[in-house]
């Protein structure tokens, strides 16, 4: 069995290489795949050309490496692993000692802001992809935004945390409850397992599939 010790420094690296990634996307220039210098077509044949470059450039953009080989799309994910990671040796803290003990709590409120930090790192990157409905698998129309936000967060729920954090966590779910009752959640695993693909459609009926 770990340490408590142990079980604190692993916290503690996990929110530093978290912050760590924070302050590069931060220092990056906001990016997005669509071309906001030209004019947008509603409709029609320019319209839907448009719209399938655009789309194109989204999935070409989402798989770049932005963070060492880690790629927009890949950091979603690897933020919902981070949290889950963090939450479970923070909760073995718990079952080892009394509330009284200052450990107890110990970590709860610092994974819970460098979770705010990242998510909104991330978000800020590129809210255009962010937001953007893509196709993964069979699951059509998953933006990763909502993810992130759910699924980085609901581990919080497993621990004994301070009421600002259950105030937060019951916002999320009453705000966000659907995604974790939705069948994105099949896609999730699939993701974070590395077994699911990345799915874009064009107007033409083309798939393009990036490993």
């Amino acid at each position: 069995m770990e340490t408590i010790e142990q079980l604190q420094n692993e916290i503690i690296d996990k929110i530093t290489e978290f912050n760590e990634i924070a302050e590069q996307l931060k220092s990056k220039q906001s990016v997005s795949h669509k071309n906001k210098g030209s004019l947008q077509w509603g409709g029609g044949i320019i319209g839907s050309i448009q719209e399938a470059r655009e789309e194109n450039r989204l999935y070409k953009m989402m798989n770049e490496p932005i963070i060492g080989n880690k790629s927009f799309y890949n950091l979603c994910f690897y933020i919902i692993e981070g949290a889950d990671y963090m939450v479970e040796r923070q909760l073995k803290i718990q079952q080892q000692i009394d509330k009284e003990d200052k450990r107890y709590y110990g970590f709860v409120i610092d994974i819970f802001n460098c979770l705010q930090i990242i998510s909104t790192a991330w978000y800020n990157y590129s809210p255009d992809m962010a937001d953007a409905p893509i196709t993964i698998d069979k699951e059509e129309n998953v933006a990763l935004a909502p993810s992130v936000k759910y699924y980085s967060f609901e581990p919080l729920g497993k621990l004994d945390a301070p009421e600002q954090v259950k105030a937060y966590l019951k916002k999320i779910k009453d705000e966000d409850g659907d995604i974790g009752g939705g069948g994105c959640f099949g896609v999730l695993i699939l993701l974070i397992t590395g077994t699911a693909s990345l799915i874009g459609l064009t107007c033409w009926g083309i798939s393009h599939l990036f490993a």
